[in-house]
C-alpha cells in the first residue's frame, strides 16, 4: 500500500493485491486494488478487479454457492431482485411475470395455457352491389379464419340496404365454410340488417361468406362488413 503527496499537492493513495503464474508459455495474472486520486480538485475512490472469472462466494449449507458471477464481461446471477429497473433490450428464454403493464407490445405467437388466443378477422368495403332478381345469389364479402385445434366460430355480418320506388323482397344468408348459420329477409327491405351465428369446427381453415338476392336491381347494397371470432374454448 502506498500513500503519496506530489508536487502539486495532490494526495493519492492506494493499496493493491495481485497474483501471476506462469504455465506452458500462459501467462495468468489476478489482482485487486483500492485507490483515492485527486482529479482536477476532486476526490474520487475506485476499487478495481483484474480477473477472468469474478465471482462472490457465500458458504450456504455444507458447501459453497456462488450468488453472482462474471465472466467475459457478462454477469451471471443465480437469483435477483430487482425493485425497480429499466431494461433496454432483453432476452428472456423462460420467465414468470406476476403483473405487467405493456404500452406497445409485438407478439410473433402468443399460447396461453388452456385458452390459446386467437385473432379475429374482419373485411369492410363501401362498394355497392345491385340486385339481379330473386333467387339469383350473389355473393357479397368473405373472410378465412383459421384454427389450431377445434373451437367455436363465431360470425357477423351488416350492410346497409337501400332501395328506389316501393320496396322489393331480398334474402340475407351467412355460411361459415358451406354450413348454413344465420339468415333473414323474405321479405320487405330491411335497411339495416344484421346477420349474427356460431358453428364448432375442428381444426383448420374456415371460409366465412355472405350472400344475398333482391327481386330489383332498384335494391343496392352498400358497406358490407364480416368478421369472423375463433374461440378454442
Amino acid at each position: 500500500s502506498t500513500a503519496q503527496t506530489g508536487l502539486n499537492n495532490r494526495v493519492n493513495a492506494q493499496f493493491s493485491i495481485k497474483v501471476a503464474v506462469t504455465q506452458s508459455g500462459v501467462y495468468a495474472l489476478g489482482g485487486i486494488g483500492v485507490g483515492i486520486q485527486n482529479q482536477n480538485g476532486v476526490l474520487q475512490s475506485v476499487v478495481a478487479v483484474l480477473a477472468d472469472q469474478f465471482a462472490v462466494i457465500n458458504a450456504a449449507g455444507n458447501g459453497y454457492v456462488s450468488p453472482f458471477a462474471i465472466q467475459g464481461g457478462q454477469v451471471f446471477m443465480n437469483d435477483a431482485f430487482i425493485r425497480d429497473g429499466s431494461i433496454i433490450n432483453a432476452k428472456i428464454a423462460n420467465g414468470s411475470i406476476t403483473s405487467a403493464k405493456i404500452g406497445e407490445a409485438e407478439v410473433d405467437t402468443l399460447r396461453i395455457r388452456g385458452n390459446a388466443v386467437t385473432v379475429p378477422v374482419a373485411y369492410f368495403t363501401s362498394e355497392g352491389t345491385a340486385g339481379a332478381g330473386a333467387g339469383n345469389w350473389i355473393d357479397l364479402v368473405a373472410v378465412y379464419i383459421t384454427l389450431d385445434q377445434p373451437g367455436m366460430i363465431q360470425v357477423q355480418f351488416s350492410c346497409s340496404q337501400e332501395y328506389n320506388g316501393s320496396p322489393n323482397l331480398s334474402r340475407f344468408e351467412l355460411y361459415v365454410e358451406g354450413t348454413l348459420v344465420s339468415a333473414a329477409g323474405g321479405a320487405a327491405v330491411s335497411v339495416s340488417p344484421v346477420l349474427v351465428g356460431a358453428l364448432a369446427v375442428g381444426a383448420g381453415t374456415f371460409k366465412v361468406k355472405a350472400r344475398w338476392w333482391a327481386e330489383s336491381g332498384n335494391i343496392v347494397v352498400t358497406n358490407k362488413s364480416i368478421s369472423a371470432l375463433g374461440c378454442k374454448r
